[in-house]
């Protein structure tokens, strides 16, 4: 029973960490920071939960992990190519002209990284501690 309310209590701690206080900033500096300091408290919840740190909740290095990475990379970047082609040809999404590589630079980063980042830490939040449970 102790561990079960541990992991309630741990669950609640992260989830209300990754929902709430990113995004409070408005400024999207210290939301990326806020964001990185997620798996830092994901660490110390997960020794106190007794799942012996972020490797207890599934993010290891092992034998194979770049050709899964890999994979899945592809399989979500098709679906959102999917996705757009399908609002192109149905005129949902116009194309009014492309923006020089200065422009786009940083905000294809903070996507890129953004999306990674708060797709990782759902899925911590989300899938392995509610396994724990």
């Amino acid at each position: 029973m102790k561990y079960i309310l541990k992991g309630i209590i741990g669950f609640i701690i992260l989830d209300l960490y990754f929902k709430l206080v990113p995004v409070q900033l408005g400024n999207p500096y210290l939301q990326f920071i806020t964001t990185l300091l997620f798996f830092p408290l994901a660490y110390l919840v997960s020794k106190w939960v007794g799942l012996g740190g972020l490797k207890g909740l599934g993010i290891l290095f092992h034998q194979g992990w770049k050709k899964n990475f890999s994979l899945s990379f592809i399989i979500g970047f098709s679906f959102w190519m999917l996705m757009f082609g399908i609002q192109f040809f149905t005129g949902d999404l116009v194309y009014d002209g492309a923006k020089g590589l200065g422009e786009i630079l940083m905000p294809v980063l903070e996507v890129f990284v953004g999306y990674f980042v708060g797709s990782l830490i759902n899925d911590i939040v989300v899938i392995k501690l509610s396994l724990f449970l």
